[in-house]
């Protein structure tokens, strides 16, 4: 087997990716790693329940349904089955189902950009930071938010009652009013306020309105 030499920029390289798997091994990712498989798995499962009240919705045969919505994610699921109840039942959705569909929008949303962009340690502010900083070159479409064992825990939690709404609408039990109570408890997981544009300037209807009379008493 022939000998290469590796030149100082290719020792450089392993050098620094040897740094980075090190890294990565370290707290916090160690807990991090844990809790976030948790989470997808604990997604995983809420987004094929969403699945399954997609097919009761749809009214259609299950292997016809295994064709159709094959290949379906969570987001488009929701839409669909939102179309789906304003044709066969005309009212609004159940508040308990409507609640699950927003916070597993709002969780799903995060979910994607937490596995496309990844978390990276922010040693200045001491906590993992999520951000699409080096994929998107425009400054207002930056999009950035903290991320945690403990935002991971609130998210799972709130999955467990997410599932539980799309179970209730596989499987309604009206008796069981404990169940009831607790899909319609608080959520644990916020989202964050985006932060202001400092480029974007305010617009001041009532500066607006005065640029408009001095405009016209000017004519």
């Amino acid at each position: 087997m022939p000998y290469y030499r590796l030149k100082k920029a290719d020792k450089e390289f392993f050098s620094r990716m040897e740094d980075t798997i090190d890294t990565l091994t370290e707290e916090p990712y160690q807990k991090y790693w844990a809790t976030l498989g948790q989470f997808i798995h604990t997604f995983s499962i809420a987004e094929h329940k969403l699945l399954l009240v997609l097919r009761k919705e749809a009214r259609i045969k299950d292997k016809i349904a295994g064709i159709v919505f094959s290949g379906t994610r969570g987001e488009q699921a929701s839409k669909w089955i939102r179309a789906i109840r304003e044709i066969y039942r005309p009212r609004r959705l159940q508040t308990y189902f409507k609640r699950a569909l927003d916070q597993f929008g709002v969780i799903s949303t995060v979910r994607n950009n937490v596995i496309h962009w990844g978390a990276r340690y922010d040693r200045a502010e001491k906590y993992l930071l999520v951000s699409n900083k080096k994929f998107t070159p425009a400054p207002h479409k930056l999009k950035e938010f903290p991320i945690s064992v403990e935002i991971l825990n609130a998210m799972i939690r709130d999955l467990h009652t997410v599932i539980a709404s799309f179970d209730f609408e596989l499987y309604p039990d009206k008796s069981s009013t404990s169940r009831f109570v607790m899909l319609t408890g608080p959520w644990r997981y916020k989202p964050p306020q985006p932060n202001p544009n400092p480029n974007k300037r305010h617009r001041d209807p009532k500066a607006r309105k005065r640029r408009q009379l001095s405009s016209r008493r000017s004519r």
